[in-house]
This record gives C-alpha cells, sequence and structure tokens, in this order.
C-alpha cells in the first residue's frame, strides 16, 4: 500500500538570510501507515500546527474536525537578540506549495477543517469537548466502515 506520495511538499524561504530548502518525502511502501486519524483544531491552533493540519489534509493522511485556525502562516525565527538579552521577532520564514503558493492557504485565512464542530463556551467550562466528542464518534463509523486487520502474530 502506498503511504505518502514522493516529491516536493513544501518549499521554505527565509527571508532574512534569502537561504531556501525544499523539504522532500521519500517514497515508500508500508502497511503499517493504515491508520485512521483526525485532527482537532480550532481559533487557537497556530504556527506548526497549521502546518501540520495543512499536510495532514493534503497529503489525505486524516480528517480535520473543528473550526477554522488562526491564521498564522509566516514563521517567526527567535535568533534577532537585543543587548539586554530581550528578542525582536517579525514574520520572516514562509512556505511555499504549488496549490495554494506563498503561506499555503494559512497566512491570513486559517485551515478549515473537514467537519466543523465549535465547543459551546459553557459546556466546554462544564468540562464538555464537543470537538473531542465528535473526533470519537468519527473514529468509530470509520471503523465500522474500514475495520483495520492487524497481521497475526509469527510462529
Amino acid at each position: 500500500m502506498e503511504c505518502l506520495p514522493s516529491g516536493d511538499i513544501w518549499y521554505v524561504s527565509t527571508f532574512a538570510s534569502l537561504s531556501h530548502e525544499t523539504k522532500q518525502l521519500p517514497h515508500f511502501y508500508t502497511p503499517c501507515c493504515t491508520l485512521l486519524q483526525v485532527v482537532l483544531v480550532d481559533e487557537g491552533t497556530s504556527s506548526d500546527g497549521e502546518g501540520f493540519s495543512r499536510g495532514v489534509s493534503e497529503l489525505g493522511l486524516g480528517t480535520l474536525i473543528g473550526t477554522r485556525t488562526w491564521g498564522g502562516g509566516i514563521w517567526l525565527s527567535s535568533d534577532n537578540t537585543l543587548v539586554d538579552g530581550g528578542i525582536a521577532s517579525a514574520p520572516e520564514i514562509g512556505t511555499y506549495n504549488n496549490k495554494f503558493g506563498w503561506g499555503m492557504g494559512i497566512e491570513n485565512e486559517g485551515v478549515e477543517p473537514d467537519v466543523v464542530v465549535d465547543n459551546n463556551p459553557r459546556e466546554a467550562y462544564d468540562g464538555i469537548d464537543l470537538q473531542l466528542q465528535e473526533a470519537i464518534t468519527y473514529l468509530q463509523k470509520w471503523l465500522k466502515r474500514e475495520p483495520i486487520v492487524l497481521p497475526k502474530r509469527p510462529g
């Protein structure tokens, strides 16, 4: 079973140094990638969380559940130290892919979930997480539709 596609996944450019790096995934086959995965996202999901969510969505590795993410796809660096030991940071690391261009459809937009579920503030205060409940229900239905058959132990 093919798990991940090969080829360029994203392109990273550091504006300060003008260096460029293309990340690639190798082409491989493995039954270990037979998994059911959901990723919970909401308005507090930002930065690498958004990049991870975009990757899961674009590669078809799972289902996003929750609400639209924050929308900060240009990453910061903490290497600009000041004489007093403080840090001055500014957005400087951009991401690119062919479908979305710069910002990977994250910057100022956020990542839209496949299944929209918004937590009710009062219920969340009372410990009820509607997004988590939906994720569990979604996975249970998915397992019924596509059960995972585990290999038999050798010997």
